[in-house]
Order: structure tokens, then sequence, then C-alpha cells
């Protein structure tokens, strides 16, 4: 999103912004891994095909709308952007790179698999993150 801002100068969202976000923390996918390259190591380790041995997992769901507002009001607070809010758009005028497709279809991954092994979100939100403090602007900017 930060792209996005100096690429456009505000941020967008696109269509309705209903599109599903799918985020997750690294303090959630790392022990999960660790996990299952100790699973690996077992006799007991699961064989057959790479999918059956896939696991899938999930973060928080948040609307694109809600994303965008919060990077909107944290850039525009921090004098990057005009606005504190967010606009709509179509995906043509998102421009270029690989957000305006993540922006426009729903990212979602249910893991009953993962799950089974004892996967859990249990990390904020990345809106809690970001109303709690957290920065989006990445380190190099």
């Amino acid at each position: 999103m930060w792209e996005k801002a100096k690429e456009l100068g505000f941020i967008p969202y696109v269509g309705d912004g209903t599109a599903i976000a799918n985020q997750l923390h690294v303090l959630v996918v790392s022990p999960f891994v660790l996990r299952l390259l100790d699973l690996a190591l077992q006799p007991s380790a699961p064989q057959g095909t790479q999918y059956e041995r896939t696991f899938a997992i999930g973060g928080t769901e948040i609307p694109w709308k809600d994303v965008s507002a919060v990077f909107a009001k944290t850039l525009h607070a921090k004098g990057i952007i005009d606005s504190p809010k967010p606009r709509s758009v179509s995906l043509e005028e998102a421009g270029e790179g690989e957000m305006p497709m993540l922006m426009s279809h729903d990212m979602r991954f249910i893991g009953p698999r993962a799950e089974r092994l004892g996967y859990k979100y249990d990390q904020p939100t990345f809106l809690e993150y970001v109303q709690n403090g957290g920065d989006v602007i990445p380190i190099q900017a």
C-alpha cells in the first residue's frame, strides 16, 4: 500500500471494497512451520502426494475497504498523502502491480488439516496492530 500511495497519491480500494484480505502474522506462522518440520522428521510422517502433505493456514479476514481506511488514515497523519480517506476505484484505475489484483479478489485460506495439528491464529489483526501504534511504512522508505 505504501507503493500504491506513492504511485497514486491516495489509498485505493477496488469497487465496493468488500474483497477479503487474509493476513498472517509471522508469530503465528513460525511455530506451525517448526511443528511441521518436526513432524516431517518422524518415522510416521505423512506419505503420499505433495498435496496430501500440504497444510493451508489462514489469518484474519478483513475487507479491503477497512485495510485501505487504516492505511489512508495512517499515511495522511504522517503527511504522505493528502486525504485520510481511501477512494473507491475501478480495477484499471488502481494502477499497476499485484496490489490491484489482491484488492479485487477474496483471499481465503481455510485449513482444517492444519487446525487438527494445532494451528490457531492468536495474534492481533492487522487493524488492531495499526490502531495500537504499529507502523505501516517500510523501513527503507
